[in-house]
């Protein structure tokens, strides 16, 4: 999802962000079996956001549930960044 809202291609080195916390809730067992992983942005403030994510099993029942906060981060200066109207707007047009 990041690599398609910033148009990142391959490996990038600088991917613009750090993960400020991260939660999982797992719901039931799962092993080497198909999955569905679903994501979505939830919330956005000046200089992070939330994603929020869904596993789960091939038959549609729930597996888990999680939630990550990122900043976004400017590597060289080592600050917090603010995300930019056209992120925002990626981001809108992704939801609808």
């Amino acid at each position: 999802m990041w690599f398609a809202l910033n148009d990142l291609e391959g490996v990038p080195t600088d991917i613009g962000f750090i993960v400020a916390r991260a939660e999982v809730d797992f719901v039931l067992q799962i092993g080497m079996e198909p999955i569905e992983i679903r994501v979505r942005i939830s919330e956005m403030r000046n200089t992070s956001f939330d994603t929020v994510y869904e596993i789960r099993l091939a038959d549609g029942r729930l597996a888990a549930t999680g939630k990550v906060v990122v900043v976004l981060f400017d590597w060289e200066s080592q600050r917090k960044k603010p995300i930019s109207d056209e992120l925002r707007r990626k981001v809108e047009q992704c939801a609808s």
